[in-house]
C-alpha cells in the first residue's frame, strides 16, 4: 500500500468519525461510528464533583461543550472568568457577550486520563492542570448551563487513540470554534 493511499484511507476515516459526531450534536442518531461507543449527553447542573460521570472512569474519547441556557455576561462576568491564571478563557475577549442557547463553549479530548477524570478537572475549582475550573467562584454558574456531549471510544479501538483522538479534536475545534480553549491548530 502507499503512502498516499493510507493517507487517504486515514483521512476519511476521521471525516467519517468526525460527521457522526456533529450528527449526533444535531440530534441524529441514525449514523454508527466504527470508533466511538453511544455518546452520553450530561448536563452541568447535575454534575457532583469525584461522584458524577462515573460511567465513563477508564474510557478515553472527545467531549463537547454547548450552551443549553441562553446567558448574558457583563464586563465582570468575563473578565472575572477570564482572570483564573491556569485554565481556559473566553479566548482573548474582554467584553459583556450574550452566549445563546446551542453555541459552543469547549472541545476536548482525553487520550492520557480517562473522561471521568478529565470532567471531574474541568468541574473542579482547584485543579492544577488546564481546565474550566467550573466550580471556581469567578466562573460563576456557568456550570449549570452546559450540556456536555461524551464520546467514549469503543474498548476493541484503543490502540493509537490518541493519535485519532487529537486529529478529531482539532477538526471539531477548527469546525465548531467554540467561545473557550485554545486552537488546536
Amino acid at each position: 500500500m502507499k503512502v498516499n493511499e493510507v493517507d487517504r484511507i486515514i483521512t476519511n476515516f476521521i471525516e467519517s468519525e468526525l460527521n457522526y459526531i456533529l450528527s449526533c450534536v444535531q440530534g441524529n442518531t441514525d449514523i454508527q461510528s466504527e470508533f466511538f461507543s453511544e455518546p452520553y449527553v450530561l448536563f452541568g447542573k447535575d454534575f457532583q464533583y469525584e461522584t458524577g460521570f462515573t460511567e465513563l472512569k477508564g474510557r478515553f474519547g472527545i467531549y463537547i461543550f454547548y450552551i443549553c441556557e441562553n446567558i448574558s455576561l457583563s464586563y465582570d462576568d468575563v473578565s472575572n472568568f477570564n482572570k483564573i491564571n491556569k485554565g481556559a478563557s473566553f479566548n482573548g475577549i474582554w467584553r459583556p457577550m450574550n452566549l445563546e442557547e446551542s453555541t459552543c463553549f469547549y472541545v476536548g479530548s482525553s487520550v492520557s486520563k480517562s473522561l471521568f477524570s478529565r470532567l471531574n478537572e474541568h468541574f473542579g475549582k482547584n485543579s492544577c492542570t488546564s481546565s474550566l475550573h467550573l466550580n471556581h467562584p469567578n466562573r460563576g454558574n456557568l456550570k449549570d448551563k452546559l450540556k456536555i456531549y461524551v464520546f467514549p471510544v469503543k474498548f476493541s479501538c484503543y490502540d493509537n487513540t490518541d493519535i485519532i483522538l487529537r486529529k478529531i479534536e482539532q477538526k471539531l475545534h477548527n469546525n465548531l470554534n467554540p467561545t473557550n480553549g485554545s486552537s488546536r491548530t
